[in-house]
């Protein structure tokens, strides 16, 4: 894996205040609802805006940094902009985990006519409880737009399966279609990502206008730092094991680090350099060895198939 650093000159500090959203331009207003309600890619934005792709890169910057826009493109609703200035987490937590960012695919099992009058018509988003519902003609795809913490990745998960059943229900009464039934593994969680908030290393990051994300040897990236919601976080993100990234790998070596205290905080991005560097020279001693990749990240960072839950774990039935 690679760690790649770069430095910002603005802050990274997001600029809620402790009452209001943030205001927003009117080119800010244009630049977020062309990547969140769109979903247009910034070369597409820039088109659109009929200006340059640099220009709506700098916006989509000052989105970022004012906390109304995370860095996949995903819109804060106020609603979940309130719950972070309130602190969203119980005090007793030093480093709470934050889930969020999360997407579903759900396969429609059965439907009517009205839901298919409504794809024939073009109306394809739905906008419910804050979340974006994209309707298919078989399936349909949530975007999450809030947050759920715990002190464990799996609390995190439990407080979302609950909240997600729920809301999957209130939704099968608005589109007009089955979505859940026993023995149908017809939902998948395609994509979450799992934040240690408070984190040392972050801060340090922070601090320094250091951008820092370790790329696995898939090519994606698994672990940054984010400044969400001024929440100093280090996040595993990668599409199917961030969870088993943040609660295997990431909140325990931090544990242990607060624990025994032998590496200075301040000496870590260093350490991860280090570690880096290792990881490349492994990587082409195993293919020199024709050894498989797949099977040394398995030893490495043990994980499911599906980065949802351990086997000790309930997990409902209809979720593949």
């Amino acid at each position: 894996m690679m760690v790649h650093k770069r430095v910002h000159k603005g802050s990274q500090k997001g600029s809620l205040s402790r009452d209001n959203v943030p205001k927003l331009t009117t080119a800010e207003r244009e630049v977020l609802l062309l990547l969140t309600k769109e979903f247009l890619t910034v070369q597409q934005a820039a088109i659109r805006r009929k200006t340059s792709t640099r220009a709506v890169y700098n916006i989509r910057k000052r989105l970022i940094e004012k906390g109304v826009l995370n860095i996949v493109n995903q819109a804060i609703s106020p609603v979940e902009m309130k719950v972070h200035k309130t602190g969203g987490v119980s005090s007793e937590y030093e480093h709470p985990i934050r889930l969020h960012g999360e997407q579903y695919h759900i396969k429609i099992i059965s439907c009517d006519d009205r839901y298919r009058k409504l794809i024939s018509e073009g109306n394809k988003k739905i906008e419910l409880d804050g979340h974006i519902v994209m309707c298919y003609r078989n399936s349909l795809d949530i975007y999450s737009n809030t947050s759920f913490f715990g002190k464990t990745p799996s609390e995190c998960d439990s407080k979302a399966l609950s909240y997600w059943t729920h809301f999957i229900v209130r939704l099968e009464q608005t589109v007009k279609c089955i979505l859940m039934k026993r023995e149908n593994m017809n939902i998948s969680r395609v994509k979450a990502e799992f934040a240690e908030t408070n984190n040392e290393i972050a801060k340090t990051a922070i601090k320094e206008h250091d951008k820092v994300r370790v790329v696995g040897a898939d090519g994606k990236v698994w672990l940054l730092i984010d400044n969400s919601f001024n929440f100093k976080e280090c996040e595993t993100v990668h599409p199917k094991e961030s969870k088993q990234d943040m609660q295997d790998t990431v909140q325990p070596f931090f544990n242990d680090l607060r624990e025994n205290d032998y590496v200075p905080l301040s000496e870590l991005s260093q350490q991860m350099a280090k570690m880096s560097k290792n990881m490349n020279e492994l990587t082409h001693a195993v293919k020199a060895n024709a050894m498989s990749i797949n099977a040394l990240l398995q030893i490495l960072r043990p994980s499911d198939s599906t980065g949802l839950t351990s086997p000790d774990e309930k997990r409902p039935n209809y979720l593949g």
